[in-house]
């Protein structure tokens, strides 16, 4: 091979190894871009004509007393395709309480328990979510009630995930449990003939935020 011959043969290999360089380059990018593409959580809103929110507990042994709270709101940023990266805030207006009397729910609302005026919410906010099935997960959160913040889990079922038949719009529906110490919140008063012990009972359906209203 002569030198000219030789100088062509360097420049072939020169342009060939440009070309491999700029083909790796775009494949990074390419990669890059695909994984920044991913969607982003989805916010749903509680739909408060198909959510309850209940808590129970005993009463000297001899019966479970029930009540629950009218008014409670929040969000759930779902995320599809990694659920346990999803988010979930519910806040309670505590002067929502409804028992079977006006004077029992006055005594509930008083110094003795909830202390409503003093601590007019109460708030979760999840910091974990361990899946424990296709249809359940563990949510692992921040609980504050009367002023104080203690840890609790709630159990969580997904019941459904679909476009509702007759909104059109996208729907999940949960139901999820727990159960906390009330003693822990700083409402220990008549333990042990009241339970300790107290049940939240939760079933709700949630719309898609950017769901118009008169769509939800």
């Amino acid at each position: 091979m002569n030198i000219a011959e030789s100088n062509v043969a360097k420049q072939g290999e020169r342009r060939a190894m440009v070309r491999l360089l700029a083909a790796i380059m775009l494949g990074m990018m390419t990669i890059g871009s695909v994984g920044s593409a991913r969607a982003a959580p989805v916010r749903y809103v509680f739909d408060p004509a198909h959510s309850f929110l209940g808590i129970a507990w005993q009463h000297f042994g001899f019966s479970t007393s029930y009540g629950k709270f009218a008014k409670f709101d929040g969000e759930l940023l779902l995320d599809e395709k990694k659920p346990e990266d999803s988010k979930l805030t519910v806040t309670v207006a505590i002067d929502s309480l409804q028992v079977s009397t006006e004077g029992f729910r006055k005594h509930l609302l008083g110094a003795d328990f909830f202390d409503a005026k003093k601590y007019p919410t109460a708030t979760f906010v999840s910091r974990k979510i361990t899946l424990t099935s296709d249809q359940s997960a563990e949510v692992q959160g921040d609980l504050t009630i009367h002023g104080v913040t203690k840890p609790a889990t709630l159990a969580v079922r997904l019941n459904k995930l679909a476009v509702h038949p007759m909104r059109k719009v996208k729907a999940a529906g949960f139901d999820a449990r727990a159960m906390v110490k009330r003693s822990q919140f700083g409402m220990g008063a008549f333990t042990p003939m009241v339970s300790d012990d107290v049940g939240i009972f939760i079933s709700t359906e949630l719309y898609r935020a950017d769901s118009g209203p008169e769509q939800r």
